[in-house]
């Protein structure tokens, strides 16, 4: 059975600026290459949201390695980032959408990238090999 420690100590500055770091790129992809990708009635969002499975682990490594995080600490560091990350995303949905550069039907399907691959970090960061650590 995994159990994950109830407060290991984690570098809430670093993990924050993380957050805010993960999220202007989940950004910054979108813009450049939401508009084409993200359309919907079309196959590319298919292909875009089955090639953020593996993306998501390389990101979950970059990020554990940035945030100097292992073993149980990962998981609550992770959630860490997100929370940063989500916020940021609700404010921009709703106040700044433009910052997407994508048409107001795309924002939906950009939101839904987004909370596809969060979910998937979180899947990866579970059931990575190293959680015994």
């Amino acid at each position: 059975m995994t159990t994950v420690s109830a407060r290991p100590a984690l570098p809430l500055l670093r993990l924050t600026l993380l957050g805010v770091f993960f999220r202007f790129l989940a950004a910054m992809a979108i813009r450049f290459f939401g508009p084409p990708l993200l359309v919907r009635g079309s196959l590319a969002p298919v292909f875009v949201f089955l090639a953020t499975v593996p993306l998501t682990w390389g990101l979950l490594r970059l990020a554990t390695a940035m945030g100097r995080v292992r073993g149980a600490a990962v998981l609550p560091a992770l959630a860490v980032m997100s929370l940063v990350a989500m916020m940021l995303d609700g404010v921009a949905i709703t106040w700044v959408p433009e910052l997407y550069g994508v048409s107001p039907d795309q924002v939906g399907m950009a939101a839904a990238w987004l909370l596809w691959g969060v979910a998937w970090t979180f899947v990866w960061a579970f059931y990575r090999p190293e959680q015994s650590e």
